[in-house]
This record gives C-alpha cells, structure tokens and sequence, in this order.
C-alpha cells in the first residue's frame, strides 16, 4: 500500500502549484500582449499594401474618397515614415548642371583658375583643413579668397 501524503507535504504541494498556475497566467497575459502588438504592426503595415492610385505627371495620390493628395503628406499619414529631401545626381545634372560640373571637378582636382569656391566646397575644405569657418566668414561674404 502506497503512503499517505503529510498535510505539510500537501500543502507544500499546493504552494508549488499555485506558483506554477500564476507563473502560467503571466506567460498567458504576456502571450496575448505579444499578439496584440503583433496584429497592431500588421495592420499598419497592410495599410499601404496593394495598387495605389498615383498621377503620372504631378505623382498625387487618389484617396479613397476620391480626393487627391501630395505623396509625402499621404505616406506620413499611412505610415511611420518621415522624410529628408535631397537632389540626385541625375536630377542635379539636370536642374543644375554648372553646379554639378563644377563639383565633379573639384573633387577631381580640375578647377579652372577663374572658377570661385562654392561655400559647400568651401565648408568641406575648411574642415578637412581644420580651419574655422567663422575666421574667413568676411573674406567669404565679399568674394576675396585666401
């Protein structure tokens, strides 16, 4: 015949067991916090999934009440992108292409005697060479290079 349990040994038992059932309903909530926050991020994600109606001249974009809307503001709104400006280089070829050309040769060494610094080119020098900027803001204001 097998031995009987102690009361101590039983409630000691139970203890182990209560910690195990609240040790489980914490990893339970945890799991459906996590599920949660995983539904969340999908449905903010599918929120710019599929075909989006977009002009091929001005690139607005349809909305859904057939209203008509900037790229940029209607990504920020779908979205938890931002966005930081800048010229390509083809663009900048194309839009401003004596700046582009003179920034080529700059950087390869070629500058013709008569062409002046832009203050891009300027600045970048200035800081390899570890002079302050501020020292030569006056020379750099009237034209006068030193």
């Amino acid at each position: 015949m097998p031995k009987r349990p102690t009361y101590d040994q039983l409630r000691q038992r139970v203890k182990e067991l209560e910690t195990q059932a609240n040790e489980m309903r914490r990893e339970g909530e945890e799991r459906e916090n996590l599920v949660e926050k995983l539904q969340q991020a999908l449905a903010q994600m599918e929120i710019l999934r599929g075909i989006l109606p977009i002009c091929s001249s001005c690139k607005k974009i349809r909305e859904d009440n057939g209203s008509w809307t900037e790229i940029e503001p209607y990504i920020a709104s779908h979205s938890q992108a931002r966005f930081s400006h800048s010229i390509c280089p083809d663009c900048e070829e194309e839009l401003y292409p004596e700046y582009s050309r003179r920034r080529d040769a700059a950087a390869d060494g070629r500058r013709s005697s008569n062409e002046r610094q832009t203050p891009q080119e300027l600045t970048f020098i200035e800081r390899r060479s570890g002079r302050d900027r501020r020292s030569d803001w006056g020379r750099h204001r009237t034209g006068l290079r030193g």
